[in-house]
């Protein structure tokens, strides 16, 4: 009789019953992982929602946002002009009509979000530039040049027609 198994008792076959078999453990563990799996995916929306809200939806007026673009293209424009530099030995190109590197489309992106944009330059072969702009945010203005200044004014800096630089 090598396959029948001795008898233990009651108690002990009824204990072994109630723990289960071994293919509901799984099940069981499976409903677990899935509901810390729902909890998880739960507070990454809710963060995400949270964080769209702080970040993007703080209600920027389109001054500010205009703001924002104008100083990314004036420090782009610098940046610009420094490889016309290098490349071209001046700043003759650092000019919104016939520019090159992109310069006309700085330009237009800094109009369009701005008011008295102006670059300034020596005749040919320019030597130096300066590049102002008014911001919208009542009245500072914002200035770049060959000297790699790169700062924000309270009235109108010196750049103009014959100074070619922000101070």
């Amino acid at each position: 009789m090598p396959n029948q198994q001795p008898n233990l008792g009651g108690q002990f076959n009824q204990s072994l019953q109630s723990i289960g078999s071994p293919s509901q453990k799984p099940k069981f563990k499976l409903k677990y992982i899935l509901l810390v799996i729902i909890l998880i995916l739960a507070v990454l929306v809710v963060g995400g929602v949270i964080a769209f809200i702080l970040l993007d939806g703080t209600g920027h007026d389109s001054d500010e946002q205009s703001n924002i673009i104008i100083l990314r293209s004036m420090n782009q424009l610098r940046n610009t002009a420094e490889i016309i530099l290098s490349s071209d030995g001046n700043y003759n190109n650092v000019n919104c009509a016939t520019g090159t590197e992109g310069v006309p489309t700085l330009c237009s992106d800094i109009t369009v979000n701005g008011a008295n944009f102006n670059i300034f330059k020596p005749t040919a072969p320019s030597a130096s530039y300066c590049a102002e702009v008014k911001m919208n945010n009542g009245g500072n203005w914002y200035c770049v040049d060959s000297e790699l200044r790169s700062r924000m004014y309270k009235t109108n800096p010196v750049c103009s027609s014959t100074v070619f630089s922000c101070e």
